[in-house]
């Protein structure tokens, strides 16, 4: 990832660190731009029409968590200014941009999102390699094959340009985010607080007070009456929101970096800053511990991955 953001920054000529120091440009590509894509460690590419269609100069200083509500209809960002921002995704049909630009190392052959032909001046050799078509994505993997299979969505999302709405009342950075189904957003913060906020109301709902920096939360995703918080007190605990208490706890003697439910709600992966991953049981809302993994670097074995 690093070398792409090198070459991605040398050949739009410092573009990278000019538009990060430039405030007033809120919306900084209004037509997509092409970044080149290169696989590392994999025998293909995965991502191989890849554009940058929008940047946003959405705080001030570091980002630290983005999380798409639910529906996928809001993004919430968050991070070293204490501000959560809240945008819209909107959809536009915007197809047509994205053909702007040929790739520079072959053909361009297009398909629409239902895996159908698209005819365009673009694609001149989408007949002439019929074999090439109905191999589809494993063409990009033959090195000796220099075809780029494009798949162009029907509707291209964006956000808006400036926020829906703001929370402000955060005192230090905010370190992760979660949406429930209701439209509640949960943010945990350096200042040791969990909020608790709604798009309906621009100030806060509740505020659950932990002993230590709160580094990871997470919505139940069947109950979300409920949230799971995780601590650098090496504190793990589920919360009832309506009772504004916690209900259960349990102490990794490290301290917690990470924290989700399963899907279904009934277990909670944990992990922590020394490299271990605890599996939990929380049916009930309760925390038991069924295993632990260690997540050992081979390569060093004195030390452990965070």
């Amino acid at each position: 990832r690093s070398s792409d953001e090198r070459d991605t920054s040398s050949e739009k000529g410092g573009r990278r660190s000019s538009s990060a120091t430039d405030d007033s440009q809120d919306v900084t590509f209004h037509g997509p731009e092409r970044i080149r894509v290169r696989q590392y460690g994999k025998s293909c590419k995965e991502l191989t029409a890849l554009y940058k269609s929008q940047e946003i100069h959405a705080h001030n200083g570091s980002i630290w968590t983005i999380k798409f509500s639910l529906d996928g209809k809001y993004l919430a960002s968050a991070g070293e200014d204490c501000v959560i921002h809240v945008w819209q995704v909107v959809e536009s049909e915007r197809k047509g941009d994205l053909l702007m630009d040929k790739p520079e190392d072959g053909n361009l052959n297009l398909f629409m999102a239902n895996g159908s032909p698209e005819p365009t001046s673009m694609s001149p050799n989408l007949d002439s390699h019929p074999e090439k078509k109905r191999r589809g994505r494993s063409s990009i993997c033959r090195k000796s094959v220099s075809l780029d299979d494009v798949v162009v969505p029907e509707t291209v999302f964006a956000l808006s340009e400036k926020p829906i709405c703001s929370f402000q009342g955060h005192l230090d950075d905010v370190l992760d985010l979660s949406w429930s189904k209701s439209q509640h957003l949960l943010s945990s913060s350096m200042d040791k607080t969990v909020r608790l906020w709604h798009l309906s109301s621009k100030s806060c709902l509740k505020i659950f007070s932990h002993s230590d920096y709160v580094t990871c939360i997470q919505f139940n995703p069947v109950d979300d009456k409920y949230f799971i918080s995780g601590s650098l007190d090496a504190k793990v605990r589920i919360w009832s929101i309506p009772d504004h208490q916690v209900v259960d706890w349990n102490d990794l003697h490290e301290m917690v970096t990470a924290a989700c439910y399963t899907p279904d709600g009934q277990g909670a992966l944990v992990g922590s800053y020394k490299g271990n991953c605890r599996l939990y049981n929380t049916s009930e809302n309760k925390l038991q511990q069924k295993r632990q993994i260690n997540l050992q670097n081979k390569k060093k074995k004195s030390h452990h991955k965070k």
